[in-house]
């Protein structure tokens, strides 16, 4: 409590008690001092009360307290923050470290000094579990007493970063900050940690990472991140099957899982025949999920910008047929002309069908065809349209004699026939007769 300063208090008899202190001013020289107590103290007539009766800080086991303006001691006892051997200045007034703070242990009650405040309230040591971590910045030059497994202190520069790991009781010191509490981050079986790194720095398998830079860290168990690693998030894993791929994109150039380089903007396919389950790396992104193709024995398609797989990219424009029985993945870029998949075309023998070349270099039935050039197949037969050519429309014989192999599929064809063997029968008549 604070008590007047007028001269009523010259000769006033203080009853100190124990763990009390009072600040006595002095009139004549216009300086403070403590006395504590127990002790039954006369002011003189140049003295008077300037603060007091107070009670001494008492600082229990396991915690701690920070005081701004700290006097200076020259003598600490066994690192515990008793302190002795106040010194005074040449006005007999006690030195204080003024602006600075000091952070306070457990220790015998203590007053306070003339100009001393205490920061805020009394708290407790931070206890840091095992598989966590604070993360600390120092915020001036500072020797760290209290790092663990160092018996010197070591040396922290302002805006220095690290870690300190649990198990064990946090001790603060003046000049370092808690940033934040790190958590272990638990890995399970088929999941990722993606990480990032805000600077240089080595990650937990010592591999050397720039700032910005990210990765995955597949390491099963808890896994605690460094001091300059961010979460960026976990990774779900896709699980692939047999009627189920995917089609991955590289986002800027890297060296994927399996070990092959990717060049920003390539895609491929990722199916179950390389990964059972496939976890994204951090310059991959999903594109789309692919279902299996499944051509029967009587089917077939056209493949549009389909896929060279000595290049491993698509070439826009090439177009490729698949025939059935098979199966596979669309690879990236590639589709089904029309959508649909096409049965082959079976042809009995009184059939045929009108053909017409629609491009250059059209090969059809090993014979070169020129575009607009038009043909006729006959059945029996199954047929299946070469890359270029249109099916103009399917036709039935006219007029056909199985059982002779004779087919007419055009009215005049018919005429020139019947008039062909009415000729050949005339001239064996004349012949024999």
């Amino acid at each position: 409590m604070k008590r007047n300063t007028s001269h009523s208090d010259s000769n006033q008899v203080i009853r100190i008690r124990p763990f009390q202190y009072i600040h006595i001013l002095d009139t004549n020289t216009n300086t403070v001092r403590v006395i504590t107590g127990p002790l039954k103290y006369t002011c003189k007539e140049h003295e008077v009360i300037a603060t007091g009766p107070e009670a001494m800080i008492i600082i229990p086991p396991r915690h701690y307290i920070v005081i701004d303006n700290p006097v200076i001691f020259t003598k600490v006892l066994n690192n515990t923050n008793k302190m002795e051997n106040v010194p005074l200045d040449q006005n007999g007034q006690v030195l204080l470290k003024y602006g600075d703070q000091e952070i306070r242990f457990e220790q015998e009650p203590f007053p306070l000094y003339p100009g001393e405040q205490m920061n805020g309230s009394m708290s407790k040591l931070q206890i840091v579990e095992d598989n966590m971590a604070l993360r600390l910045r120092a915020v001036r030059d500072i020797v760290d007493n209290f790092a663990k497994g160092s018996i010197v202190g070591i040396e922290r520069r302002c805006g220095e970063e690290w870690l300190f790991y649990g198990p064990g009781t946090y001790i603060p010191q003046i000049g370092v900050e808690v940033v934040e509490t790190i958590k272990s981050e638990i890995i399970k079986p088929n999941q990722a940690l993606h990480v990032r790194a805000r600077s240089d720095c080595l990650d937990y398998e010592n591999n050397e990472r720039n700032a910005g830079e990210e990765w995955l860290v597949t390491k099963l168990g808890p896994y605690l991140r460094q001091v300059h690693e961010e979460k960026m998030g976990f990774v779900k894993p896709i699980v692939l099957t047999y009627d189920k791929a995917i089609h991955v994109t590289a986002l800027q150039t890297f060296y994927d899982i399996d070990g092959e380089k990717r060049t920003a903007g390539s895609s491929w396919l990722v199916s179950r025949e390389n990964h059972e389950i496939y976890i994204p790396g951090p310059y991959e992104r999903v594109d789309s999920v692919v279902n299996l193709t499944v051509l029967r024995e009587n089917n077939w398609c056209i493949i549009l910008n389909s896929w060279d797989n000595n290049d491993k990219k698509t070439v826009f424009g090439k177009k490729e047929i698949i025939m059935g029985p098979k199966h596979f993945f669309l690879k990236p870029g590639e589709s089904i002309e029309d959508s649909s998949i096409l049965d082959k075309i079976i042809l009995q023998s009184n059939e045929c069908l009108m053909l017409e070349a629609r491009e250059k270099d059209v090969v059809d039935e090993k014979k070169k065809r020129k575009p607009g050039e038009r043909w006729i197949i006959y059945g029996p037969r199954i047929y299946v349209p070469s890359l270029g050519v249109r099916v103009l429309r399917k036709k039935n014989a006219f007029f056909y004699v199985e059982p002779l192999g004779i087919y007419v599929f055009e009215p005049i064809q018919l005429f020139v026939k019947i008039t062909l063997i009415y000729l050949i029968l005339y001239v064996l008549t004349r012949l024999l007769f």
